[in-house]
């Protein structure tokens, strides 16, 4: 009879079937899958995970400590992060290309603070919770994470962008669309009058009886779920409990309301045969008695939000939260522990105590009195989702805050000062250390186009609901394994395999954006914990000096500087460059030149064009070098050879740093060209860079090799995370004294030495040089535009990296140099994003 009740009060709705949207059902774009990894389980997987109800009302904590950033200036006395303008200004969307979607900026950049941007982002997350359904909603996030992270954004890039945000938002939830348009364009005055607009604005007449109808629905599928899935009783199905809302709501009037509770708006097409059913309108009007009842109820639960000292906006959210299970909810799944998971992010800064009380009583209300908050979080399982749902609620913010910055042009204040994660409070720091390293990690070994991939994908796991599956780890680590490089793939998946639960959007975030800014280089303190004495070097008698010639010997600069006193011993190297980091080459054995000569007639005529072209070069230099003298280079760029000079007396080293000596310098030639070398004392070099380094190597190997050269016990600074991968070849290390650092580069000198270089260098690929015309040409402007082109080629020249690759011969490569060493520091960098 129920049944034929509601068959004539209400339509006959077509119940769409909502498939669960997952990642394991679309094969991945990029990359390729590879050879699975096996890796056994490691202790993590073992440890007791944590009671969510410990996390509530915990102040939440920083990822990204400053003492524990291993990227950033050791002798710099600026507290602000450095920034990177470039970078920086392609994060707010401009340049600006014009289109119809987004205004121009304007001569002024608005400015909004995060937690009022952050509200904004929670109202449309509320919108898309109880409007549309999770596999739409999924694929507007993942739109949104593409969009923000696009290396390269042109004109059309916007244009495509709300193009395809059209077409996931049909014709059904335009206001949906409009609403998100609003937010991303930063059109604040058209949110506040569609907020306005909305049954649950606090000024709208319906909004209490909206709040206890949502309630009531909810609890019907909560109880339905739980009886039938827990209890294993029989109970109604959900499209009957969306027929009968849909029913009482025509009934009383509140057809608007359909769209909140996640049922359908369109009437039904009634009867004659309907309207004169009595017995039909006497069973509606016993089921209005018992709505009417549930509703009083509901009344209570809407007292208690009120008293637990909800917001309205809060309110709303937990009330959002709700109906997107209730939505999706089925059979044989026990939504009510979904739901006790998520509502507790609506209330992130309230204490303990008051969210455990009010969380519990919804519970109570919700299951009628069935069940508990306390008992809920005796399933083991409870905690994993409670996890899963704060990663995924962070995930949601972050891309969507991400993407109204990069559209609108507004700065967000407190974006990128730090991440947030309540959980990492009661984790140990070496599970935070862990975290961190991983996130690191990954924002230094991905170039923009292979970050790009790797974040869509990883937002791809994070915002699934319910990626705690056994295979769902498994089936993301597979599928980023190609874009790791070969040198750490495997320990990168290990590590992700650890720390893949924790590892959230807004780290990884952070992370990159710290590194944009301040560089790969890794810069460490090293202190001694007992004092030690310099064997070599002696401060009174060493001096330091700059600009020497390429390809100069040590006799050379002996016989430079034997004016000044016997010296005793000379040290020199090269400056180290950031990101001369040699590798293992791929496959086969790389030796000399990969050019190979082809065979014909056209492979010898170029052969034989080059040759005359360089020829025809040798003369030309030859016919200008008339002289000895042409050869002194006075106003170049100094060079990157530098050397340490220690003398036999403390009076030659006076002698050195004369202020005559330190202005005008001593000359001293080269092989090509002759350099005034400048002269500098040693008091405050105390910092020494250990370069070349191979690629992906982790700085554990490196204190390894430390400690089994330099014989003592030292400490490193806090910021060195031991499994984080150098990337940039180079690592930093400052001592307390130049005592310190001289006792530490004799050590490194005297081992180093003793070994073989294992590096090939491979030159840059240049094109061949263009043969110079004979005729010449009285026009200044053409002479001037031939030195400005050879200029040009000698910065790119001198700027580009040569390919470094390790030869080890089939031998241990512990046999072999693990790295350089130089006793200065690395050239800051300009501030140029180019990765």
């Amino acid at each position: 009879m129920l049944r034929r009740v509601l068959r004539i009060a209400s339509p006959r709705l077509r119940v769409r079937a909502l498939a669960t949207w997952d990642h394991k059902r679309e094969a991945p774009a990029l990359p390729k899958k590879l050879k699975k990894i096996e890796v056994p389980p490691t202790i993590v997987h073992q440890e007791t995970p944590i009671a969510p109800s410990d996390l509530l009302g915990i102040e939440p904590i920083k990822l990204i400590q400053e003492d524990k950033m291993p990227f950033r200036e050791l002798h710099s006395n600026v507290d602000d992060i450095p920034i990177d303008l470039t970078y920086s200004a392609r994060r707010m969307g401009f340049p600006h290309f014009e289109n119809e979607y987004v205004d121009k900026p304007g001569d002024e950049i608005r400015e909004e603070t995060r937690s009022d941007a952050t509200i904004k982002a929670e109202r449309v997350m509320a919108m898309f919770r109880r409007s549309l359904n999770e596999r739409t909603t999924n694929f507007i996030l993942r739109k949104l994470s593409i969009y923000t992270t696009n290396p390269k954004p042109n004109k059309y890039s916007i244009t495509r962008f709300f193009e395809s945000l059209e077409q996931l938002t049909n014709e059904e939830n335009q206001k949906e669309y409009e609403y998100l348009r609003a937010f991303l364009c930063g059109k604040d005055i058209e949110l506040s009058t569609l907020d306005s607009q909305s049954l649950l604005h606090p000024s709208h007449p319906l909004y209490d009886e909206l709040c206890r109808v949502i309630l009531v629905h909810c609890r019907r599928v909560c109880t339905m779920t739980y009886v039938r899935h827990t209890l294993k009783q029989p109970s109604s199905s959900l499209p009957q409990l969306k027929r009968q809302l849909h029913a009482l709501l025509r009934t009383q009037g509140w057809e608007e309301m359909a769209s909140y509770c996640g049922i359908g708006t369109k009437a039904p097409a009634e009867t004659d045969e309907e309207d004169n059913d009595e017995w039909a309108a006497a069973s509606l009007e016993s089921d209005l008695v018992d709505f009417r009842q549930e509703l009083e109820v509901a009344e209570v639960a809407m007292q208690t939000l009120r008293e637990a000292k909800l917001s309205p906006h809060e309110i709303e959210k937990v009330l959002s939260m709700m109906m997107a299970f209730v939505k999706n909810a089925k059979a044989h799944r026990n939504i009510l522990q979904d739901v006790a998971c998520e509502i507790q992010q609506a209330t992130p800064s309230q204490p303990r105590e008051s969210t455990q009380a009010w969380v519990n009583s919804v519970v109570q209300y919700l299951s009628e009195n069935r069940t508990s908050l306390d008992e809920l979080e005796k399933d083991p399982i409870y905690a994993i989702d409670y996890l899963q749902y704060s990663n995924r609620n962070d995930a949601f913010l972050r891309l969507l805050l991400d993407a109204r910055m990069r559209t609108s042009h507004i700065y967000i204040k407190g974006l990128d000062e730090e991440s947030l994660d309540r959980t990492l409070a009661f984790k140990s720091q070496e599970t935070r250390d862990r975290v961190l390293t991983c996130a690191l990690n990954l924002a230094s070994l991905f170039n923009d186009k292979a970050f790009h991939s790797f974040y869509s994908r990883f937002v791809r796991h994070k915002l699934t609901w319910r990626s705690n599956l056994e295979t769902s780890d498994g089936i993301f680590l597979q599928d980023v394994q190609g874009l790791f490089p070969q040198e750490c793939q495997l320990f990168m998946i290990d590590l992700m395999r650890q720390v893949i639960p924790d590892l959230t959007l807004e780290a990884l975030t952070i992370s990159r954006l710290r590194m944009v800014n301040m560089g790969r280089q890794v810069r460490t303190t090293l202190h001694f914990r007992e004092p030690v004495e310099a064997t070599a070097w002696d401060s009174s008698k060493s001096v330091f000096y700059t600009n020497l010639p390429d390809l100069t010997s040590e006799e050379t600069i002996r016989k430079s500087l034997r004016h000044l006193g016997p010296i005793k011993q000379i040290f020199s190297y090269y400056e180290p460059r950031a990101g001369l980091a040699p590798r293992l080459p791929e496959g086969e054995e790389v030796v000399g030149d990969k050019s190979k000569d082809r065979k014909g007639r056209g492979s010898k005529k170029s052969k034989d064009s080059d040759t005359e072209a360089e020829d025809a070069i040798d003369e030309t230099k030859l016919v200008k070098r008339t002289s000895a003298i042409s050869n002194i280079v006075a106003s170049e760029r100094i060079t990157t050879l530098e050397c340490i000079v220690e003398f036999e007396e403390s009076s030659s080293r006076d002698k050195a740093i004369h202020p005559a000596l330190k202005i005008f310098g001593v000359m001293v030639p080269g092989e090509k060209q002759n350099r005034a070398i400048f002269s500098h004392p040693v008091d405050k070099r105390t910092v020494i860079t250990l370069h070349s380094i191979p690629y992906c190597t982790r700085i554990k190997d490196v204190q390894e090799i430390l400690t089994n050269v330099l014989g003592v016990e030292f400490d490193l600074g806090k910021n060195v995370l031991p499994d984080l991968l150098l990337t940039n070849g180079t690592m930093e290390l400052a001592f307390a004294s130049y005592n310190d650092a001289a006792f530490a580069m004799e050590k490194l000198r005297m081992y180093l030495s003793a070994l073989p270089d294992p590096k090939q260098v491979i030159p840059p690929e240049r094109k061949s040089p263009k043969p110079k015309s004979t005729k010449e040409y009285t026009a200044k402007t053409k002479k001037e535009r031939e030195r400005r082109e050879e200029e040009k080629e000698a910065t790119i020249q001198r700027n580009a990296l040569p390919t470094v690759v390790l030869n080890y011969a089939g031998s241990d490569p512990s046999c072999f140099r693990p790295f350089e060493v130089a006793w200065t520091s690395l050239p800051r960098r300009r501030r140029q994003y180019s990765t």
